[in-house]
Formats: structure tokens, C-alpha cells, sequence
């Protein structure tokens, strides 16, 4: 008798296309029963019956025996669910709206939603992700299958009606799932079609949560979904997605913490990128589930050193996280929160710089004067490098970090950061006078939070000319003025002043290169006698002479012809 149920229950599938909607009723409701009571012995025959059924079901005339059938097609699965899903897996992508159906029905039983789930996560994560070829002499890489149609599967589930108690209890993987596999498809081959499922993933997701205001966040950004397609743009995307997760499922971040441990040391690139950015977004959210902290802190520490920028970049960024979701901590972790972002500071990539500076200035309100004082010299030193930097943003951010870090200048690094003012003073207020008012405005600024540090309050009241907006400041008169005031200050100091302006003379830039002309002439000219031993003469001269006979630039030949008589007392 067992032998021939197979072929009993194939064309019983057959017989569910007849036109008689009562006997196909019947029909389906027989399948349910024989397979809730049979089905474990139909394992060598499951193929066979699930590519029946498939065949069938979209020639299905009844809606209610539509249900019953698909309900057999779950008492089936109910015995041999993992081969069932691996055997749907195997069906055509995109998948047809009956597979779409199929799935749907068995996550929708209780006792397997959660079983399949997690079955269709191992696919996405633990199956081979990439098929390479040699294509004329070059290896190209394309996304498998396997987890392509897994993601299609958990998309289709998750715009049925999936279980609550399912989805609360692996939303940490499932979400995590998603995000991270915009970092093992976006830019692999090409076609889009892999990142445009795990876009299908999320949204169904978010509708399957109910969670209005994650989807107000996404709406909130047009581009949100586009950019998660771009190889450049996607790990956006995930910052996005990530923080308005941790917002609306608190309980869930330190299981989707937990879930990133694979991915974070991962040997690809793009994966340990996706994770990274997800651990630099719970940095802003830390406040939310403190118990993580330490070992969120630890992670993106450790990507802070990564050997590619574009990871390196957002564990950065994550690091000024810290100023909204742990501030308390900041202290603490000083030493080894400082050395990563001085040294990011110090990199080659003006994109890891400019983090670096921004979470700086970010994180400076919440570092005690102690924690500053032993790095305090290597930061002046790295900013100062940057003062003469091509990029007028860079310009920009290392004038405002300076100015910031005034704030630490009369406390157990006073002495420290006086010399460091000092040997950065000339270049500020050349610098002032920048041709990018952004520039020159951040400059200034910064010359004004410093200036109370030199302690002497001629100097503060002439610096504070270059922030009055409704003072039109003459740029000549001014740096007169000020070589006359640091003669009188800071005679120790001349000599250093005049050779910082002497190597100004370099700068591409006309503007500075004028003032440095500007200031050292006034303060050349204007030095008592008794000084003048002191000074490096003979290099300032020749410096001095070889722009008036060199320079490309007309304007800069000039200014020097029409300034040299003041130094006839020489």
C-alpha cells in the first residue's frame, strides 16, 4: 500500500484543477489529511509531489481551495521542512507568485516560522557568496544563488503576515542579515539585481514591523534606497537603516551586536565595511542598551586601524558617536580614543583626516585636561601639517581643532600648548587672510580663542579686529601692527617668526605668500638694532631677493620692490 501513495497523491495534486470547485475542496482537504498522517514516509518522493504542486497551483480556479491546498503543501513540509525550503530555493528568480505563496504558507504555522527563518538567514550568511570566472585573462566575480533566492524567500515571508513572537525574536539576525549583505553584493558584477533584493528585504521588514518611524527615517532621506545600491553611497544607507533600528528596537541591539562578530574580522572588504558601519551607528545609540559599551567601544577601536580606508573611515566617525550615546565614557577610553584619532589625523586620506577632526572636536568637551596633556604636542603637530593643505576643507577643520583646543590651555598642558600657539601664530594669521572666507573666517576664530593664551592683552584687543564684522580690517596695516606688538612680546621669539615666514614664501597660494612678505619686512624693519644679531639675516634676505627675482608672479615682485627700502638699516 505505502508504494503506491505517491502516486495517489499525484494525482490527487492533478485533480485540484478540476472545474468543479466542491471536488477540488474535497480534493485538498483529502492531500491535507493524507499528508499530516503519511507525510513522514514521502521523504524519496518529496521532489516529485512539491514540483507537482507547483505545477498546479497557479491553474488553481477556487480561492478556498486554493487555501487547502496550500495548507497541504504546509502539512507536507511539517515532516520534511529543511528539504522543502532547499528544494523551493532551487525555484526560478524572481519568484513566481505561486512560490511567493508557498512560502508564505509555511512560515505561517507557528511551530515553523521560526525554523524556516532561520534556515533561509544560514543560507544568506553561511553559503559560498561569490562564482568566480576567467573572463580574458581576468577574474570576475558574480553573486551565487543560493543566497539570492534566500533572500527573495525572506522578503516573500516577510510581506505575508509573519509571526510576532518570530520576528521579535530574530529581528536582531534578521535585520542584521539584511544590512551586512549590502556589503557582500553591492558593486559584484553586473547586475543590481542582488542589492535591489536585499532593498525588497528591508522594506518588507519594516512593513512586517509595523515601525513608522524607521520608515519615516528612510523616507525622510530621497535617496535613501538609491544609495544603497551605489558601491560608494551603500554603507550610508546601513548608518541610516541602523539608527532608526536602534531607536525604535532598543532590546534588540545587543543581539544584532552579537551577530556582527563574524563580520567585523571578515576577509572581505565590503562585509567587515557593512559591519563597521552598523557598530559606528550603535555608537550613537549606546545609551540606549549601556551593557554593550565596552565591547561596541572595543570593535570599532579595533576597525579604527583596519587596513582599508573606507573602514577605517566610518569607525572613525563612530568614534565622535561616542559624544551622543556614551559621553560618560569618553575619559575613560581617552588614551586609546586619542591615539586612534590623531593617527587618522595623521593618515594620507583627506576623507579619514576630516573624520578624524570631526569626531575630535566632537568628543574634546568630554576629555579632562589630564587625558589631553600627554597628547596634546603630536595633536598641535598633526593639525599644524595641515594648516597649508590643497583642500580648503581640511584648512578649515584643522583652524576650528586648533581653536578648540584652546580650551585646555590653562590647565596641566598650559606650557605645552603656549609653545604650540606660538609656533603656530605666524601661519594663523597669514592664514586670516585666506582667499576662501570660510577658510579665513575659521582662522580668525581660531586666533581669537588662542590669543587670550600669550597673555597679553594688546595682542588679544588687535586680534579681535579680525572677528568684528563691522570693522574693515586693512590686511597691511594690520600685520604692521601686530610684527610691531610681538617685537615688544616676544623677543625671544623674532627670529623664529621671520624663518616661519620665510618658508611661507613656498606657498602656492598669493595671498599668504604676500603676507608672509608683509609681515616680515614690518618685523625685520621695525626690530631694535640690538636685535638684529639675533636674527638669521642673511636667509631672510636671500629668501627675500629670490622672490623678487623669481617669482612668477608679478603682484608678489612687486610688493617686495616697493617694501625693500624699509630694510636699508641692515
Amino acid at each position: 500500500m505505502e508504494e503506491h501513495l505517491p502516486d495517489l497523491l499525484e494525482r490527487l495534486i492533478a485533480a485540484l484543477t478540476d472545474e468543479e470547485e466542491e471536488s477540488t475542496k474535497m480534493t485538498a482537504l483529502l492531500l491535507h489529511l493524507l499528508h499530516t498522517s503519511r507525510g513522514q514516509t514521502l521523504a524519496d518522493s518529496l521532489v516529485r509531489l512539491i514540483d507537482g504542486f507547483l505545477e498546479v497551483a497557479p491553474q488553481i480556479r477556487s480561492v478556498p481551495t486554493e487555501e487547502l491546498a496550500y495548507r497541504a503543501l504546509r502539512s507536507l513540509a511539517a515532516h520534511h521542512l529543511m528539504p522543502t525550503a532547499e528544494h523551493l530555493l532551487r525555484q526560478e528568480l524572481p519568484h513566481a507568485p505561486h512560490v511567493v505563496k508557498a512560502f508564505q504558507t509555511l512560515a505561517s504555522h507557528e511551530e515553523l516560522t521560526t525554523r524556516l527563518v532561520t534556515h533561509l538567514l544560514a543560507a544568506i550568511n553561511v553559503a559560498e557568496q561569490y562564482e568566480q570566472k576567467r573572463v580574458k585573462n581576468n577574474t570576475v566575480r558574480t553573486c551565487t544563488l543560493l543566497p539570492q533566492a534566500a533572500t527573495c524567500a525572506l522578503q516573500d515571508i516577510m510581506s505575508g503576515h509573519p509571526s510576532p513572537a518570530m520576528l521579535q525574536a530574530l529581528y536582531p539576525n534578521i535585520i542584521g542579515t539584511l544590512l551586512v549583505r549590502f556589503g557582500t553584493v553591492v558593486g559584484v558584477g553586473d547586475s543590481k539585481e542582488p542589492s535591489k533584493q536585499v532593498v525588497g528585504g528591508l522594506k518588507a521588514l519594516i512593513d512586517a514591523t509595523d515601525d513608522h518611524s524607521m520608515q519615516e527615517a528612510c523616507d525622510a532621506k530621497e535617496s535613501c534606497w538609491e544609495d544603497a545600491l551605489s558601491t560608494e553611497k551603500f554603507p550610508q544607507t546601513i548608518c541610516l537603516v541602523t539608527g532608526a533600528a536602534c531607536q525604535s528596537h532598543p532590546e534588540a541591539m545587543e543581539g544584532l551586536f552579537t551577530f556582527l562578530g563574524g563580520y567585523l574580522p571578515s576577509a572581505y572588504a565590503n562585509p567587515r565595511l557593512a559591519a563597521t558601519a552598523i557598530v559606528s551607528e550603535m555608537m550613537r545609540h549606546l545609551h540606549r542598551s549601556p551593557e554593550i559599551t565596552q565591547d561596541v567601544l572595543n570593535a570599532v577601536l579595533g576597525r579604527a586601524t583596519d587596513t582599508e580606508s573606507s573602514v577605517k573611515l566610518y569607525a572613525l566617525r563612530g568614534l565622535g558617536n561616542m559624544a551622543e550615546g556614551c559621553k560618560d565614557q569618553v575619559s575613560r577610553y581617552s588614551a586609546p580614543v586619542l591615539s586612534s584619532l590623531v593617527r587618522g589625523i595623521d593618515d594620507k586620506s583627506e576623507k579619514i583626516i576630516l573624520a578624524s577632526m570631526a569626531s575630535l572636536k566632537k568628543l574634546l568637551p568630554f576629555f579632562s585636561d589630564d587625558s589631553i596633556a600627554p597628547m596634546l604636542i603630536n595633536m598641535c603637530l598633526c593639525i599644524r601639517a595641515l594648516f597649508q593643505n590643497d583642500n580648503p576643507k581640511v584648512r578649515k577643520r584643522s583652524f576650528g581643532l586648533l581653536g578648540e583646543l584652546a580650551r585646555f590651555g590653562e590647565g596641566s598642558a598650559a606650557h605645552n600648548f603656549h609653545d604650540q600657539v606660538q609656533h603656530s601664530l605666524p601661519i594663523l594669521l597669514f592664514y586670516a587672510n585666506d582667499a576662501n572666507e570660510k577658510v579665513s573666517k575659521a582662522c580668525r576664530a581660531a586666533l581669537q580663542q588662542v590669543a587670550p593664551l600669550l597673555h597679553v592683552e594688546s595682542i588679544s584687543e588687535h586680534l579681535a579686529q579680525l572677528v568684528d564684522e563691522d570693522n574693515e580690517v586693512d590686511f597691511e596695516s594690520f600685520l604692521k601692527q601686530m610684527a610691531i606688538l610681538l617685537i615688544g612680546s616676544f623677543p625671544d621669539r623674532l627670529n623664529y617668526y621671520a624663518l616661519t615666514s620665510v618658508d611661507i614664501f613656498k606657498c602656492k597660494r598669493r595671498e599668504i605668500k604676500m603676507a608672509a612678505i608683509i609681515f616680515v619686512v614690518y618685523l625685520m624693519s621695525n626690530m631694535p638694532k640690538e636685535r638684529h644679531r639675533f636674527m638669521s639675516v642673511d636667509d631672510i634676505f636671500t629668501a627675500l631677493f629670490n622672490l623678487l627675482a623669481r617669482d612668477p608672479v608679478g603682484e608678489v615682485r612687486a610688493k617686495i620692490a616697493g617694501m625693500v627700502y624699509l630694510l636699508d638699516g641692515y
